[in-house]
C-alpha cells in the first residue's frame, strides 16, 4: 500500500528537480522541511495538488490539497481535527448529496509560515444556497452563508462562481467569490472595457476605475485564455478593493509550454508583468517543473506500482489593489496529480 506521502514525494521530488528549484521553492524545497509539509496531508488520499508560486518577491509556494467529490464520499469518516479543524466538514459533505459541487479545496499559506492554519475552498458548478449554506456552516463560518448569498444576487449575468470560501486568518474574514467569464462575455469585455468596469461596480467593487486600470485590465482580456474574476467580501458586506484576475493556460505539454514561454501568448504576459514590476525572470523555469510521465514506485512496504505522474501550468493570476490600477502580485498555478 502507498502511503500518501509517497505520492507526494514522488510528484513533489520531480517538480523541484530543475534548475529553477531554488528560485521557485526556497527553503520549501529543503529536505528539513518535508516533513512539515508531510504532516499537511494528514495522511489522507488526495485528487490533486496546486502549488501557488509568487512570481516576485520570496520563493516558496502555498499548497492546495484538492479532494473531489467522489473521494470524499468513498471515506465517510473523517476525524475532528483533520486539516486543523475542518473533519466535520469533511462528514457533512461524505453525507450529503451535493449536486453542483466539484469537492473541497484546502489551501495552507506556507509563506505565512509552515505552522499557520488553512482555509477552505467549495468548488462548484452550479451550487444550491442549501449546499452553500451548509458548506459555511460546517466551515464554522456560518454568517458568510448570509454574505455570500447576497453578493450572488448581485453578480452579474454570465459570471458563474465556481469556487467560495472564507479566510478567518486574515482581518475582515474576507469571503472569496471566484467566477467564470462566459467566453461572449470576455470577448465583449477585450473590446470595451467599460462593460467590464460597469459589470464590476455592480458587484460592489469600487468604481470608477482609472483609465490605467481600464488600460491593464482590457490588455489582459485580449489574452487567448479563459478567464475567472476573484472578489473579496468583508464581514460588513462591502466588497474589498482586491481584485484578482486568473488566466487559463490549460494542460499543455512542457514543450509546448516552453514555446509559449519562449515566444507566445504565455511569454508574452509574463513580459508584460515584468513592465508591471510583478514578475522577475524566475517565470523562465517554470516550464522546468513540468512533467508527464509513466513511472513504477516502490512503497515502504513492499509495494509496487505503475503510476501516471504528471505535472502542468494551471493559471497565471494577478491580483489588483483599488481603483487606480495599482497592480499587488502575480502568481502561476503548477498542478500535480498521481493516477
Amino acid at each position: 500500500m502507498f502511503r500518501t506521502e509517497e505520492i507526494f514525494d514522488a510528484l513533489f521530488d520531480r517538480a523541484a528537480s530543475g534548475e529553477g528549484k531554488v528560485r521557485l521553492f526556497g527553503a520549501l524545497a529543503e529536505a528539513e522541511n518535508r516533513a512539515l509539509l508531510h504532516e499537511k496531508l494528514c495522511g489522507r488520499p488526495f485528487s490533486l495538488l496546486f502549488m501557488e508560486f509568487p512570481l516576485a518577491g520570496k520563493a516558496g509556494f502555498d499548497l492546495h490539497i484538492i479532494h473531489d467529490g467522489e473521494a470524499i464520499r468513498r471515506d465517510s469518516t473523517y476525524g475532528g481535527d483533520l486539516y486543523g479543524g475542518y473533519g466535520q466538514l469533511f462528514s457533512w459533505f461524505a453525507a450529503e448529496e451535493n449536486r453542483g459541487t466539484d469537492g473541497l479545496d484546502v489551501v495552507y499559506d506556507l509563506r505565512e509560515g509552515l505552522y499557520a492554519l488553512p482555509m477552505v475552498y467549495l468548488k462548484s458548478y452550479g451550487e444550491t444556497p442549501e449546499i452553500c449554506e451548509g458548506f459555511f456552516r460546517h466551515a464554522g463560518s456560518e454568517e458568510a452563508a448570509v454574505r455570500f448569498r447576497e453578493k450572488r444576487k448581485q453578480l452579474p449575468a454570465g459570471w458563474q462562481p465556481w469556487y467560495t470560501g472564507v479566510h478567518s486568518g486574515r482581518r475582515g474574514k474576507p469571503l472569496r467569490i471566484g467566477s467564470l467569464l462566459s467566453d461572449e462575455l470576455k470577448s465583449r469585455y477585450a473590446g470595451d472595457i467599460r462593460l467590464f468596469e460597469a459589470d464590476l461596480g455592480r458587484t460592489g467593487f469600487p468604481v470608477p476605475l482609472s483609465q490605467a486600470m481600464r488600460d491593464r485590465l482590457q490588455a489582459l482580456f485580449r489574452f487567448p485564455y479563459p478567464m475567472d474574476i476573484q472578489i473579496d467580501v468583508t464581514e460588513d458586506g462591502r466588497v474589498s478593493d482586491m481584485l484578482g484576475v486568473s488566466l487559463t493556460t490549460g494542460d499543455i505539454g512542457r514543450n509546448a509550454l516552453a514555446a509559449s514561454f519562449s515566444s507566445g501568448a504565455a511569454g508574452n504576459l509574463m513580459r508584460l508583468w515584468e513592465l508591471w514590476e510583478i514578475a522577475d525572470d524566475r517565470w523562465k523555469h517554470l516550464p522546468a517543473a513540468t512533467f508527464a510521465s509513466s513511472a513504477i514506485l516502490h512503497s515502504a512496504d513492499g509495494d509496487m506500482r505503475r503510476f501516471i505522474l504528471s505535472s502542468h501550468l494551471g493559471y497565471l493570476k494577478v491580483r489588483f489593489r483599488g481603483a487606480d490600477g495599482s497592480v499587488f502580485d502575480a502568481k502561476a498555478y503548477i498542478r500535480l496529480q498521481a493516477r
